[in-house]
């Protein structure tokens, strides 16, 4: 993975209060949905949505990652379990939620750990 430029890590941080607030949204299944979808069809969206925020986070913090998937995978094939250090509402923190939420979907039971900076 490339190192971000200054301009990119700008950029990024700019964005960062949206997709802190998107994926509020999306993990609270809001009524961002049409009314006409069902409960499961709405999860789904939210899902998709939260997978869609983790990767754009995972890129831009997590070096050698460019998914969520990928970060959630390592812990399949070696035992991986990231730690992920950062203040409540900080990408890291971000990233150890849709980590955790992605793992216990796909029935692991690693989860992130979370520490303090």
């Amino acid at each position: 993975m490339n190192k971000l430029t200054a301009a990119q890590v700008k950029e990024f941080r700019a964005r960062l209060p949206q997709l802190i607030t998107d994926y509020r949204i999306a993990k609270a299944v809001k009524n961002q949905y049409p009314a006409w979808l069902t409960a499961g069809e709405k999860a789904a969206a939210s899902m998709k949505e939260i997978k869609r925020i983790g990767d754009e986070l995972v890129r831009n913090v997590v070096a050698c990652c460019d998914s969520i998937e990928a970060l959630v995978n390592k812990w399949a094939d070696h035992g991986y379990r990231p730690t992920l250090r950062g203040r409540k509402g900080s990408p890291e923190i971000m990233i150890a939620d849709i980590y955790d939420l992605i793992a216990e979907s796909k029935g692991y039971s690693c989860r992130a750990y979370r520490g303090s900076k």
